[in-house]
């Protein structure tokens, strides 16, 4: 098995090395023409294919792809369709197709940079480098809350992870950690957190190997342009942060899941507390706006980063929203984290085969 990747290679630049491109879509025919279309003006020297991954849609999304691949003679483009199973399913068939050493990820309803997939690869020189996190702009500056959330949330998080996050918008990998090492995207996550789980994995395996930020790696993709469907992601992602945790992450114990459940919990609790302890019980309410106190203080550097971008985005009373928006988004993802984490200690079964959006439903039943 070819173990190039953990025998420290480098990119060699002299040689024009492909880069697969892939482009996962279902029901796409707004956005992937735009998509196809930016991957088509890179200005690199390095020689790219583009993959196109059609998870079952029933739009055109299959006609579209196929008549710009006719159109686009001077770029490699291939299109599989596949039984629509899910975004991890659509990546891991992506990886399993390409033909490139590096294999790098953007978004259908994204668009790149024309120095994207230069600027992607370039951090693989260093032969320690396994995967490369570029950055995501916000696509349509003009829709407030967009840009609002963009930059109170999407870009807080990045820049408080420093150099560990990784967004599945923007993304890339030597091929050969998958090869290598067996690992690929959970088939089980249907939407969103598969990135996460393999970040997970495969540095839980491989702690000497890195994961960079490449800030000119830079695509434009959309964000929620309403509050509440920006909280559904919050929940929907507290939940993806339990089964992770709990079904996949062997590095975290039982004793420290259920401690994290009894902080959330206590989290969300102490705030009705305090107001309804606070004339006849004041040491009680003091005591739980401490616990609230310590659950958001181990969100500082998030919240710090959140306030930060409001005050760019809006002014000053930008920062009081931005507050606002993530205290709400963590009760959010706490409570989505809590939904999940007590039927997972008590044994519930998980069907790896099924997506978590519908287990996640099935446990209302």
């Amino acid at each position: 098995m070819n173990r190039s990747s953990m025998d420290g290679s480098s990119i060699d630049r002299s040689r024009k090395i492909l880069i697969s491109a892939v482009v996962c879509a279902f029901n796409e025919e707004e956005h992937l023409s735009s998509c196809l279309d930016s991957l088509a003006a890179q200005k690199t020297r390095l020689s790219y294919e583009v993959i196109v991954i059609d998870d079952g849609s029933t739009d055109g999304t299959r006609t579209i792809a196929m008549d710009w691949a006719r159109r686009n003679g001077g770029v490699a483009v291939r299109h599989f369709q596949i039984v629509h199973g899910g975004l991890s399913v659509a990546r891991n068939t992506g990886v399993d197709r390409s033909r490139g050493e590096i294999v790098a990820f953007v978004d259908a309803d994204a668009r790149a940079e024309p120095t994207w997939l230069e600027n992607i690869a370039g951090p693989f020189s260093d032969p320690a480098v396994d995967v490369v996190a570029g950055r995501v702009s916000n696509l349509d500056d003009r829709q407030r809350f967009s840009r609002f959330i963009h930059r109170v949330h999407f870009e807080a998080v990045m820049r408080a992870m420093k150099d560990s996050g990784l967004t599945g918008a923007n993304m890339a990998f030597r091929k050969n950690i998958f090869e290598s090492e067996g690992i690929g995207f959970f088939d089980y996550f249907d939407r969103r957190g598969d990135e996460t789980s393999l970040r997970v994995r495969y540095f839980g395996r491989n702690p000497s190997r890195k994961l960079v930020s490449a800030p000119d790696a830079v695509v434009h993709n959309q964000h929620p342009d309403r509050f509440f469907t920006w909280l559904s992601q919050q929940s929907y992602e507290g939940a993806m942060t339990a089964v992770i945790e709990s079904c996949i992450d062997e590095h975290i114990k039982r004793a420290e899941i259920i401690a994290k459940l009894l902080v959330r919990s206590g989290a969300l609790a102490a705030l009705p507390i305090a107001l309804l302890a606070a004339q006849d019980l004041p040491l009680l309410a003091v005591l739980a706006l401490a616990f609230w106190g310590a659950r958001m203080a181990f969100r500082a550097r998030y919240i710090l980063e959140s306030m930060r971008g409001g005050v760019e985005s809006e002014g000053p009373l930008g920062a009081i929203a931005a507050l606002g928006v993530v205290l709400t988004g963590t009760m959010a993802r706490d409570l989505g984290y809590l939904r999940a984490v007590p039927l997972l200690l008590l044994g519930k079964k998980i069907d790896m085969g099924q997506s978590v959006g519908s287990v996640v439903a099935s446990w209302d039943d």
